[in-house]
């Protein structure tokens, strides 16, 4: 579940916000093929960082669309 909502961080369309999600996520992956749990911790641990930091980039747009205007 918790990389469907790392997953869900890629269809963001800003620009350049989608390599964070994607590092995340193929550490992750590695992570499972190699059946290395650390390695998945630290894919799940990217991917966190990643979503906040897509929050905080899709917050600072809105706020700067919303000054924009008025």
């Amino acid at each position: 579940m918790v990389l469907l909502c790392i997953a869900l961080a890629l269809f963001v369309p800003l620009p350049l916000s989608g390599w964070f999600p994607a590092i995340a996520l193929f550490v992750a992956g590695i992570g499972f093929i190699e059946r290395d749990g650390l390695v998945v911790l630290a894919g799940v641990g990217i991917g966190l960082a990643a979503r906040v930091l897509t929050v905080f980039v899709a917050m600072s747009v809105a706020v700067g669309a919303e000054a924009v205007m008025h």
